[in-house]
Formats: structure tokens, C-alpha cells, sequence
């Protein structure tokens, strides 16, 4: 966006507190943005070339949200399943336990 154009998007971002990311070129002031990028706001080459790189970069980012929340569901059932089992074999040696104390009885009788 060029800086020099859009003055009331510059204006509002900074009320709101939001970080602003464009590109500056000669003509504009760098001190009115967060974030400058050298380079020729007017050109629709260059304009295409920054936005379809940021556009790259967030869709990489959602992948990576993605895959991590991925491995972290994957670890947590890991986890639920074993905790499952561990549950399931103490149940399993409370009921030999029981039944060899129930034979033991009837031995004795």
C-alpha cells in the first residue's frame, strides 16, 4: 500500500494498535510504519510479488498450526490409551486376586 495514499488506513491502525507491514519507497516516510518494505509501492509487479509471498508465508504457518496440533491430539490419545490400560490391568489383577482367594476358601472346605 502506499503510505503517502492511504493515510486514514495508517491513521487507523495505529489508534487500534495494530502493527503496520508495507511497502515504502522513496517518496514515503518509513516512520509511519511498523514494519517497512524497501521497495516500489507503485509497481503492480512488485505489489504481486509481496503479496503472494505473505500470502505463502500464512499458509505455511497454518500447516504448521496444523501438524503440531496433529501431533499433540496423537500424544494425548498415546496417553489416554495407556492410562486406559494401566486402569484396565489393575481391574483385571483385583479380580485374580479375588478369585484366588474365593478357590483358596473352597479348598479349605
Amino acid at each position: 500500500m502506499d503510505t503517502r495514499k492511504e493515510k486514514i488506513a495508517v491513521a487507523e491502525g495505529k489508534k487500534l494498535g495494530i502493527k503496520i507491514i508495507a511497502m515504502v519507497d522513496t517518496n514515503a516516510n518509513p516512520d509511519d510504519v511498523d514494519f517497512p518494505i524497501p521497495a516500489n509501492d507503485d509497481a503492480m509487479r512488485s505489489i504481486k510479488l509481496f503479496t503472494s509471498r505473505l500470502a505463502s508465508i500464512c499458509l505455511e504457518g497454518q500447516e504448521m498450526i496444523r501438524a503440531r496440533k496433529e501431533k499433540e491430539n496423537q500424544a494425548r490419545e498415546a496417553e489416554e490409551k495407556a492410562s486406559k490400560e494401566k486402569e484396565n490391568a489393575g481391574k483385571k489383577s483385583a479380580v485374580e486376586d479375588k478369585s484366588e482367594l474365593v478357590i483358596s476358601d473352597n479348598e479349605k472346605s
